[in-house]
């Protein structure tokens, strides 16, 4: 073609249509292998389709509320639900093909509600469907360590605190490892960066590269390394007129894109200290149901911050 512009049109048709959600659908999540696909309904279930047949291969409906996130495990060992009925629910998956015939590809492995706080009282670890938002959408590390939750909340003397909270892969039954409070108010949506950089100095994670996380309240976002310290490296407010609803990071891990439901986007550029690096094909444990697993993977050193920390607004040009 002589025109440029039309040479770099792309033209898209559909491949299927997957019937079976009886309302809207608030997520989706492709299996590593592009075989499956799972999606998550505002009708409490969530469904797993094999996408060349259209063909739905399980419902999970242990939900009680709406499903407002779902996501696949990148090593294929895992999935993740989230719903406003203030639960976190992880399945093992297994391809159908290497089950017997009637098996189920996806087994609940563990459902996170509460935690004990003290010896009479047990902690919810979530808000419930008061929170004002349209999705709570877990999100797992591009190296399959961390899993990572929205609209988390942590009870302190004064009160709750806003948090995202993550678990361990080798200890997803167990209580969360980690949690990240300071923002004003309720997380909203969490998102990794699509990749992993060279290893600056310990932090979060020992033996491992770099990772970046984004964490998106109501009004603010704060942006987390994982080879420093658990206190945010970039703090964004003031961006929006009202309320943020998700984020989406580039290939590369260069820009951060915030959505808002004023209608509108920004566009943050971060200069990365390094350049991406490809993502290794690991052979990492898989699901362990134990609470008592060892967990190698995390300092123990790795302190959870203290104190509400103000975000103001901030210019970052570098991190």
């Amino acid at each position: 073609m002589d025109d440029p512009e039309a040479a770099a049109t792309e033209t898209w048709r559909p491949a299927a249509v997957l019937r079976g959600s009886l309302a809207d659908i608030s997520d989706v999540a492709w299996s590593p292998d592009g075989a499956f696909l799972a999606s998550a309904s505002v009708d409490n279930t969530v469904r797993i389709w094999h996408v060349r047949d259209a063909r739905c291969v399980q419902v999970l409906a242990d939900h009680t509320h709406y499903v407002q996130g779902v996501v696949w495990d990148p090593l294929g060992h895992f999935i993740a639900t989230q719903s406003s009925d203030r639960s976190l629910r992880v399945y093992r998956w297994a391809a159908p093909h290497t089950l017997r015939p009637g098996d189920a590809p996806a087994t609940l492995a563990a459902t996170h509600v509460s935690m004990p706080s003290d010896a009479q009282h047990r902690q919810r670890l979530f808000y419930d469907d008061n929170l004002p938002s349209f999705f709570r959408r877990p999100a797992v590390s591009p190296d399959g360590r961390l899993l990572a939750a929205a609209a988390g909340q942590l009870r302190t003397a004064p009160g709750a605190r806003n948090a995202c909270l993550l678990w361990a892969r080798d200890r997803l039954a167990a209580a969360p490892v980690l949690a990240l409070p300071g923002l004003r108010r309720p997380v909203v949506a969490v998102r990794w960066a699509p990749c992993e950089f060279a290893e600056t100095n310990t932090g979060w994670v020992t033996g491992a590269r770099r990772m970046m996380l984004a964490v998106a309240s109501q009004s603010a976002v704060a942006i987390y390394d994982t080879s420093c310290a658990t206190r945010a490296v970039a703090l964004f407010d003031g961006l929006h007129y009202a309320a943020l609803t998700d984020l989406a990071w580039t290939r590369d891990g260069s820009h951060l894109l915030v959505v808002s439901i004023d209608g509108f986007a920004s566009l943050a550029s971060l200069e990365q200290p390094s350049k991406p690096l490809p993502l290794p094909r690991r052979a990492e444990p898989s699901l362990c149901a134990s609470p008592i697993c060892p967990a190698p993977a995390f300092s123990a050193s790795s302190p959870v911050p203290a104190g509400r920390k103000r975000l103001a607004p901030t210019l970052v040009g570098s991190l």
